[in-house]
């Protein structure tokens, strides 16, 4: 009949172990003693306490570029009305040219009365002047609305100001951030700039996006790494 084997518990986890052991099966503590003759941890330096939060594994780990703490302000960029600014000069030199054209030279016809041809020339005077002055105030007009709007980005929202004469005031928190886009043309990347778009869980803003900004890629670095906190932070999970 076997004899049976002396067990005792461990001084470390409270687990049955042979009393004769060196280290224990559960815990992994080699059973040592110090100078006081009380049991001493091998792994005290590296276990994880009751009071301290276990290590998270690397694929868990926080980025190593975290979001800084203060708000990330962003306005247009007036080189966005790089083609608005094109038409209105053409379309500015058209009425100049309506003005200043010699048209009495192309009119001067005998079976013409005199008032017919003042009539025409007062006309295209007319048509010049308003054409300048429609292309004037668009363009005018565009700068006026593209300085008014204004973006306050920060990890729990974003707010757009925006308004000339009525000023309108929406936020977007960033946990309803769907997806984001990065939009850049040819043009864009010379001028240093860009236009993200927002797809997003808000009833009013469905589809947000940005007027083209200046340093769009940090923009979109930006909003990215604070969807994602924010989605941890709220524990919200989007289901395609």
């Amino acid at each position: 009949m076997e004899r049976e084997r002396k067990t005792k518990p461990c001084p470390f986890c409270g687990e049955e172990i042979l009393a004769d052991a060196v280290k224990c099966r559960w815990c992994r503590e080699f059973l040592t003693e110090d100078e006081n003759a009380l049991p001493t941890s091998h792994h005290a330096g590296t276990a994880p306490s009751l009071n301290r939060a276990a290590p998270r594994p690397a694929a868990e780990a926080a980025p190593k570029s975290a979001l800084p703490a203060e708000t990330l302000s962003v306005r247009p960029s007036l080189w966005e009305m790089a083609g608005t600014f094109f038409a209105a000069v053409l379309f500015a030199a058209l009425g100049i040219c309506l003005m200043v054209w010699p048209f009495e030279k192309y009119l001067s016809d005998p079976s013409r009365s005199q008032p017919s041809v003042q009539t025409v020339l007062r006309a295209a005077d007319w048509a010049g002047a308003v054409i300048l002055l429609v292309a004037v105030m668009r363009a005018a007009y565009r700068v006026l609305y593209l300085k008014s709007i204004f973006y306050q980005i920060s990890p729990d929202r974003i707010e757009w100001n925006r308004g000339i004469f009525n000023r309108k005031v929406d936020n977007i928190d960033m946990f309803r951030v769907i997806d984001i886009k990065l939009r850049r043309s040819l043009m864009d990347c010379l001028l240093g700039i860009g236009k993200i778009t927002l797809m997003t869980r808000d009833e009013t803003d469905p589809v947000f996006e940005f007027e083209k900004i200046r340093r769009p890629r940090e923009v979109y670095d930006y909003i990215k790494a604070a969807s994602l906190a924010a989605d941890r932070k709220q524990g919200v999970v989007h289901l395609e």
